[in-house]
């Protein structure tokens, strides 16, 4: 019967195959699939314009493939987006959790506030470790957007006794006292195995009057 431990490993194995996965894909769909929705979004405007100069009746069809092309171009950038945010890779982790809290608020109108402290914004984080500490936030705002039918978000950050503390809070329903229990309830076993590969931990709990706060402490 394997240990513990060796479970762990095999799950923190998976997930960095996952990853990996998402990255292959988002670059895939970059590359291959917007080159050719750009090729077919140049064809259509060419034919536009050159029914334009033919003094031909504009096309009611061809324009609206046009607003089509324009979803799904709008469709596949979200998609790579949710796959591998480019800011992550290019700014930082810090960023690409602004990034993501304005997505939220852009997407379902629920205020997301970042608050991130000085001493934190200047370090520097590995890419493993920034994409497990991006994913895990994530996880938590989809779980409130999801779950907690509330009306605001927030996210501090600081640094505390040679840690970075994340807490992501709502002011939902709160969180019943079974789910506290079983932390599959919640996806929190694959944060959990995300926040232990580095080291860090996990915790949930009420607020002190109502909502939700998931802590991450991850050690940099």
């Amino acid at each position: 019967m394997a240990s513990n431990e060796e479970l762990r490993q095999l799950s923190q194995y998976l997930e960095k195959v996952r990853e990996e996965e998402r990255v292959r894909i988002a670059r895939e769909l970059h590359d291959d699939l917007g080159s050719t929705l750009t090729g077919v979004k140049w064809s259509i405007a060419m034919a536009i314009d050159r029914a334009q100069e033919a003094a031909l009746p504009a096309d009611a069809q061809l324009a609206r493939a046009s607003q089509l092309l324009d979803s799904a171009v709008d469709t596949m950038r979200r998609i790579i987006s949710d796959l591998r945010p480019s800011v992550l890779d290019h700014l930082g982790v810090w960023t690409a959790i602004e990034w993501y809290a304005g997505q939220i608020e852009e997407r379902t109108g629920l205020p997301c506030k970042v608050s991130i402290a000085a001493e934190v914004a200047a370090i520097e984080v590995d890419p493993e470790r920034a994409t497990a500490m991006f994913r895990i936030v994530q996880e938590a705002l989809s779980n409130f957007v999801r779950h907690a039918r509330a009306s605001r978000a927030e996210i501090r950050i600081r640094r505390e006794a040679g840690a970075v503390m994340i807490a992501v809070e709502d002011d939902g329903v709160g969180i019943a006292d079974d789910a506290l229990i079983k932390t599959e309830s919640w996806g929190l076993l694959g944060m959990q195995e995300r926040a232990a590969r580095f080291g860090g931990s996990i915790t949930l709990s009420r607020g002190v009057r109502e909502g939700t706060i998931l802590v991450l402490r991850m050690p940099v």
